[in-house]
């Protein structure tokens, strides 16, 4: 049997204040298959989007797959004159993220509202 991943059902894109906004309704998981994800980043990207935001399920966390998808797509988005952003109010991880320096690149609110307007 294969590793689980998100369903695409779960997953709703949509545009607000100028955000690409990815909302996943599915708790993420280790070994979690994020293809799914990465796929709808690559069209919001391709889109020109270059301001977009990943908003989690409050029961989510983020094991190493997740954060390195984070990091490398970061990494493309900040390319492209661009922000990534977190939605998230789980504080375990606001912790993770605030230990490891990540929310020096990637910022985090706690709800889509909270979203700066571009």
């Amino acid at each position: 049997m294969g590793t689980p991943g998100i369903s695409l059902q779960a997953i709703q894109p949509f545009v607000l204040n100028g955000y690409a906004v990815i909302r996943v309704n599915q708790t993420l998981e280790r070994g979690m298959d994020l293809s799914p994800l990465k796929a709808y980043i690559e069209q919001a990207l391709a889109q020109g989007y270059n301001r977009i935001a990943l908003s989690l399920d409050e029961n989510s966390y983020l094991y190493s797959e997740t954060l390195a998808t984070l990091v490398t797509y970061y990494k493309t988005i900040e390319s492209q004159g661009g922000s990534l952003w977190l939605v998230q109010s789980n504080q375990k991880v606001v912790f993770i993220m605030e230990t490891l320096g990540l929310t020096d690149i990637i910022r985090i609110v706690a709800t889509e509202d909270a979203l700066p307007r571009v």
